[in-house]
């Protein structure tokens, strides 16, 4: 198994900056609305983009995982 590239974890390291950078607004965005589907649907974004920084996480951590 290779490890990742330079390239690649900055790649990496980007997209998990925009993703917690959308966690942080939509939670913003959250405070401010007041119809419940709608925070629920906020938060299930949240529940993904935090799956999603979890398993680019692991990249970075372990770099042989394919």
């Amino acid at each position: 198994m290779a490890n990742i590239t330079s390239k690649e974890l900055m790649f990496l390291e980007d997209n998990i900056k925009m993703m917690q950078n959308s966690i942080n607004f939509i939670a913003g965005v959250s405070d401010q609305i007041t119809d419940v589907s709608l925070k629920n649907l906020c938060q299930q974004c949240v529940n993904h983009y935090k799956s999603d920084i979890n398993i680019l996480s692991r990249f970075i951590e372990n770099p042989n995982i394919q």
